[in-house]
């Protein structure tokens, strides 16, 4: 199942008496099931009577602060990921690194002196 969030608005105090942004919660809801999605409560953001010519509206900022927490979260996660796979190194690579490349340098030099 995929996380999703949930954003409704409704701007007049008709709307608001009509209870449209049940309705709207309700169909987003219904979609969301029938597509897998999972929608937690503390993932519903809803504005009730704010334009949506504003763009500063408080669900929405906090839609916007949580996402933003998310693709952080998320590149910190994939950084910290590509850092342990590049620092790894088995062990018997390491000691091949480290005892057997003097001895081949040295048996190239024995054989270019030899010949």
């Amino acid at each position: 199942m995929k996380i999703a969030a949930l954003y409704a608005r409704v701007s007049s105090v008709k709307q608001q008496l009509n209870e449209n942004i049940a309705s709207q919660i309700s169909a987003i809801q219904e979609y969301a099931h029938q597509h897998d999605y999972q929608i937690s409560p503390q993932h519903i953001y809803q504005d009730d009577g704010y334009s949506g010519a504003r763009l500063d509206r408080p669900a929405l900022d906090r839609l916007r602060d949580a996402v933003a927490r998310v693709m952080q979260w998320r590149r910190m996660k994939e950084e910290s990921e590509s850092d342990a796979n590049h620092r790894a190194v088995p062990v018997a690579d390491d000691r091949q690194s480290k005892f057997e490349e003097p001895k081949i340098r040295r048996r190239a030099r024995l054989e270019a002196v030899a010949t």
